[in-house]
């Protein structure tokens, strides 16, 4: 197995170190190999065996030697090496037990904790996952590793305004202008819609990283969700082009899927799928638009594989869309008893991850409602070019059809779901208005911002433009105010198609209460609860 050693036993791990220093690993193994010959019982050879076979790819190898150094010496590089080779290739029970006897041992090493932590995230325990990522930054303060995991899980959570936080105060402590932290900060910022920062900080990281795809993939997207749909498509391709990946394949796909082009969002779906073969979120997306909005032949390759893999998944996000997407297949096959159990088990999975309050719910409404109850005394001063057409509703209503009608004609521009009037509302509560401004140029102010953003978007020779952002049934008392010249559409459908149809669709953001029966019935009578207030409040 190896030549008879010339050295003492320390020349001969010198000269492993030089040998191993100059990327000659052969030839440092095989002095490993003679001093293990010598001595079974040296700890730090056994170590060093399991790291040169780790470098080698001889994993099998490296396994069994870091095994060999934790049972003669509770070696501490062995357990870190050993954990981390077991949670790469998915031996996730193995990896506990060693973490657990590990962590017995060297209960503050970092190392350790931080691997425990990645133990939990990938079984989904993430609030485990938390406990053990805050041990390690009590170790290591400000240590980045810890603040991305967790404001990775955070976004997971959708506790949006606490990885803001996080992210926000790392950077500001540590002076630090990190391109992973300024990214996720800058996605956070498009969670909360807050589009001009989260982009602000996006073309920050691209004049930090110009060869880094993650800032152009993330940029395009914040464009896409804002309307600005071939801005986005410029820096999704520019994404693609830096490094072909799933997400940015599924976003590509989706955009195209957006703008009618199905045939060619069904190519990139493909490509997510097929790229990283199965492995991440973006894929499973991809694989749910295929069978929601392409032809059967497109996706019924995957099928068995994605059934498979259900089974045996435990990330929940991969989980999720696999659900919604069989739910599908199977109600279109006609098999009604498994597309009710997929889409139920989808559900439960996405609800853990949404917290809808009806108490909240119902005080934000009336807060709302209660603004308008007095009659406002103002002066319009801008006028605007277009007229403006809200579309209005419940979620899966018809209000896509309405405003696909609509944008048919050639004096009418389609400008999807635009979030500026909420986003306005929160600049309102956000800002410290004088009561002179609450009072008096408050209208104005919602009108002349509206307009300004609205005008970016749409092309000359329109007359009118739709936005149909189907909770601005909450902010009619606004439109009526701001916006006299506008028309208002309420789109309304059988209640109960209705309410199964929300049920039956993955909302990706924004809809807390779409993935339980009880909450979306609660929704829905606040709804035509505030309709009637404000047919009420304005009859005409």
């Amino acid at each position: 197995m190896a030549n008879k050693v010339k050295y003492t036993t320390q020349e001969a791990k010198e000269k492993y170190n030089q040998l191993v220093t100059k990327g000659k690993y052969k030839e440092g193994l095989n002095i490993l190999y003679a001093l293990y010959k010598k001595d079974q019982s040296d700890i730090q050879v056994l170590s060093s065996l399991g790291l040169i076979n780790e470098t080698i790819n001889n994993i099998d190898e490296a396994i069994a030697f870091y095994k060999e150094a934790i049972s003669k010496g509770n070696d501490l590089n062995s357990y870190i090496n050993l954990i981390s080779l077991l949670l790469n290739s998915s031996h996730f029970d193995e990896a506990y037990n060693y973490l657990v006897k590990g962590l017995k041992n060297h209960p503050n090493n970092y190392e350790l904790n931080y691997n425990m932590a990645k133990y939990f995230y990938e079984k989904d325990d993430m609030e485990s996952a938390l406990d053990f990522f805050q041990i390690t930054q009590t170790i290591k303060p400000n240590d980045k590793r810890a603040i991305i995991n967790i404001a990775n899980i955070n976004q997971r959570q959708k506790k949006y305004l606490e990885g803001l936080s996080l992210c926000d105060t790392y950077l500001k402590k540590t002076n630090d202008d990190d391109y992973e932290i300024l990214n996720l900060l800058g996605t956070f910022h498009f969670h909360l819609k807050n589009h001009k920062e989260a982009d602000k900080i996006f073309n920050k990281c691209i004049k930090k990283e110009p060869n880094n795809y993650r800032a152009y993939l993330n940029l395009g997207i914040s464009l896409y969700d804002n309307n600005e749909h071939h801005k986005g498509l410029k820096f999704l391709d520019k994404a693609n082009k830096i490094e072909q990946t799933a997400e940015a394949n599924y976003c590509i796909g989706n955009l195209l899927m957006q703008i009618g082009s199905l045939k060619e969002a069904s190519i990139y779906f493909q490509k997510a799928i097929d790229i990283d073969n199965y492995k991440t979120s973006a894929s499973s997306e991809a694989f749910r638009s295929l069978v929601n909005y392409c032809e059967r032949k497109d996706y019924q390759k995957y099928v068995s594989k994605y059934k498979e893999l259900y089974q045996t998944i435990s990330n929940t996000e991969i989980k999720s869309a696999i659900a919604f997407a069989l739910s599908k297949i199977h109600h279109i096959d006609k098999d009604y008893p498994n597309s009710a159990l997929y889409l139920k088990e989808g559900n439960l999975i996405e609800n853990k991850y949404h917290n809808y309050s009806s108490k909240e719910n119902t005080e934000i409404t009336e807060s709302i409602i209660n603004t308008y109850k007095k009659p406002h005394r103002y002066t319009l001063k801008d006028k605007i070019k277009y007229v403006p057409i809200f579309i209005v509703g419940m979620p899966r209503s018809g209000s896509s059809l309405i405003e696909q009608m609509l944008s048919a004609t050639d004096n009418c521009y389609n400008c999807g779901e635009l979030s500026l009037l909420p986003d306005l509302s929160k600049r309102i509560k956000r800002e410290d208005l004088s009561p002179e401004f609450k009072s008096n140029t408050i209208f104005n102010f919602i009108r002349s911002e509206y307009i300004k953003e609205v005008d970016k978007l749409i092309g000359k020779n329109k007359s009118f433009f739709t936005d149909k952002l189907p909770q601005n049934f909450l902010n009619i008392g606004a439109i009526i105010n701001a916006f006299p010249e506008a028309k208002i559409i309420n789109m309304t459908r059988n209640r109960n198609d209705n309410l199964l149809s929300i049920y039956q669709q993955k909302f990706t953001h924004g809809i807390s209460y779409a993935f339980d029966e009880e909450n979306i019935v609660d929704y829905y009578d606040n709804y035509l609860k505030t309709m009637k207030t404000w047919h009420k409040l304005y009859p005409k």
